[in-house]
């Protein structure tokens, strides 16, 4: 089986690697292994390092690797670049992994010629050292950490491995989506300020492969507009945040300030630059704002396109602007499917609540713990907890226990398999504090700290009564 080849291949890989080096490569074995450079390239730049050597022929990676070894990581990149040149094969993208992936496997072979922390350092405080990489980028390095210990038959905390296990997974962990909900609840009870709360989302979404830019999209919603956008503006700078500022709704953009509506603006263009041309979906909402002339102006004197289809309700609103357009027919393929059947019965058949079909919890006189149960059509629960508005406060309050019950054990319609809940750790916060349900506050924190301890991703409280 597939299984049982790559297991196979990984093993012998693993039972050779601390023998691959054992021998300097000669002139001739490095032309033969560049003759793949893109498989090769790391194994010889680690092999010349190991073992010192200079080749005349090959001096701009002799030259590479030792300027990357003693620090000079951009030094180093011209000489590679300079040698890939040579060979018509440059690209700063391979550039950069080739020189990060050869560091790696000096360090892996122990041959590192200064400190290594493979060795020095306690699995433990090795990985609490990185821990802002993430646990994408930390797989690796653990299993050299491991490799090398067990290579030289040295004891180690082989227990801290379980940090690993639970940290931030920057490239499918969609578990922190909702902390914006969450640090929005401790901020109002005093437990952190603001900013420490944007600091934290900024450290996540630094590492963030997926939906990086939806944690602070969460966190300024949860505040009026004209409290948390003057906020930001004077204490951040704006351009640093990670946030694609005309995304937010208009009341919350009428409160940016000019430079901030053109530095993005500029950063839009730029992205766009190519074909000249703006999807009306990046507009949307800044074309409904008070900056609506600034960016009609920058646009025109640009001589930028917006592009959206023949039927976007916006058309009728800015076809006698300024604005360029140029509109496509919808194809049927591209119709949303939010449009064809969230909004429809069928929908709810399938357990799938969101705001377009919110009025049928009314409709079919549904308790609090009955909406917990459906998903929001991607298979997730309590992902809008919105959808509780149409009930009062007591009544939610009172049938929390249910509704986490619920939510927890919720299935699919159509095959037996739970919902996801990426949403709860956020939403679970957030709820109990706006409903002010019946427990413990403190130890909600705590819990919640924990968690975010376990994520790699720290938080200090105040210490409250």
């Amino acid at each position: 089986t597939e299984f049982n080849w790559k297991l196979s291949d990984e093993i012998e890989l693993e039972e050779s690697f601390f023998h691959r080096h054992e021998e300097p490569l000669s002139v001739e074995e490095i032309d033969q292994l560049l003759t793949d450079i893109n498989r090769n390239l790391v194994y010889v730049l680690a092999n010349i390092y190991i073992h010192d050597t200079y080749y005349a022929k090959f001096k701009m990676l002799c030259y590479c690797i030792n300027a990357l070894m003693n620090g000079r990581e951009e030094e180093a990149g011209l000489f590679l670049s300079s040698y890939l040149s040579s060979r018509s094969h440059n690209s700063y993208s391979s550039i950069e992994m080739n020189l990060k992936n050869a560091k790696k496997e000096i360090l892996a072979c122990g041959t590192l010629r200064t400190k290594n922390h493979y060795k020095e350092m306690t699995l433990y405080d090795f990985i609490k050292t990185n821990q802002y990489l993430g646990s994408f980028e930390m797989r690796e390095d653990v299993q050299n950490y491991i490799r090398m210990a067990l290579h030289e038959s040295r004891k180690i905390d082989i227990e801290s491995v379980s940090l690993f296990w639970t940290m931030y997974y920057q490239r499918k962990d969609y578990s922190l989506l909702t902390i914006g909900a969450a640090l929005y609840s401790l901020e109002c009870r005093g437990y952190v300020t603001k900013l420490e709360c944007i600091e934290l989302i900024h450290r996540i979404q630094g590492i963030s492969e997926k939906e990086k830019r939806f944690p602070l999209y969460v966190f300024i919603e949860q505040y009026e507009p004209d409290i948390i956008i003057p906020y930001i503006i004077s204490n951040c700078e704006a351009s640093d945040l990670i946030i694609d500022w005309f995304l937010l709704p208009v009341e919350y953009i009428n409160f940016l300030t000019k430079e901030v509506i053109t530095d993005e603006l500029d950063d839009l263009m730029h992205y766009n630059r190519s074909n000249k041309e703006i999807d009306i979906e990046k507009l949307k909402y800044v074309l409904r704002s008070k900056w609506k002339s600034v960016v009609e102006r920058v646009l025109n004197k640009s001589k930028y396109i917006i592009r959206a289809v023949e039927e976007h309700p916006l058309i009728d609103e800015i076809k006698d602007s300024r604005l360029t357009l140029k509109l496509y027919p919808e194809e049927e393929n591209y119709k949303s499917k939010e449009g064809e059947v969230r909004g429809s019965s069928s929908a709810f058949d399938r357990g799938e609540l969101t705001t377009d079909n919110k009025h049928l919890i009314v409709e079919k006189n549904m308790r609090p713990q009955d909406v917990a149960s459906f998903s929001d059509g991607w298979h997730s629960v309590l992902a809008d907890t919105d959808l509780f508005d149409v009930f009062e406060p007591k009544e939610v309050k009172d049938s929390f226990k249910e509704i986490l019950y619920n939510a927890l054990l919720s299935k699919f319609n159509s095959v037996d398999a739970f919902n996801a809940v990426h949403y709860l750790p956020g939403n679970i916060v957030k709820m109990i504090h706006d409903y002010e349900v019946d427990t413990d506050f403190n130890k909600i924190v705590d819990s919640f700290l924990v968690y975010l301890e376990f994520s790699m991703f720290p938080l200090t409280i105040k210490k409250l009564n």
